[in-house]
């Protein structure tokens, strides 16, 4: 799993180190409802409709979450708020040539791993626009 921990400064100005699981299968990005009230985060006034099917049910949910906006690694970012990413998990150890590729303030030695509580979960299309925008062309295009 992609998780790195970062720090997030809340729209009042504080600082919080939060962690984050970028999931390029899902086209949609989340924040806890935890870390939103911790960081008195105020809604763009617009919800989104997730669609829950869950184990154990015939018949899937519909819900209305409301839509957020923070900022991470200069990348604007319109997040739906949930209670619970998912369960707790241990994130493995990254070599730090890879780590350092990120122009993002890594709060943590990522060489050693660690259990881990995500906080936010960055989706494809934002996943994308984070990686794509640190990338530089080395060899021509033909």
């Amino acid at each position: 799993m992609q998780v790195v921990k970062t720090r997030l400064r809340c729209p009042e100005g504080g600082i919080v180190e939060v962690s984050v699981l970028f999931d390029g299968g899902n086209g949609r990005s989340f924040i806890t409802s935890s870390l939103l009230e911790s960081c008195s985060c105020e809604s763009l006034g617009k919800n989104g409709s997730l669609f829950l099917d869950l184990v154990g049910l015939e018949q899937g949910l519909a819900q209305k979450r409301k839509i957020f906006s923070l900022e991470i690694g200069g990348l604007p970012l319109e997040l739906t708020e949930f209670p619970t990413m998912c369960a707790d998990m241990f994130r493995a150890p990254v070599a730090k040539h890879i780590a350092n590729t990120f122009k993002v303030d890594f709060t943590e030695d990522l060489s050693v791993g660690r259990p881990v509580k995500i906080d936010i979960l960055i989706g494809l299309g934002y996943y994308w626009r984070l990686v794509t925008s640190y990338m530089k062309l080395v060899v021509p295009l033909v």
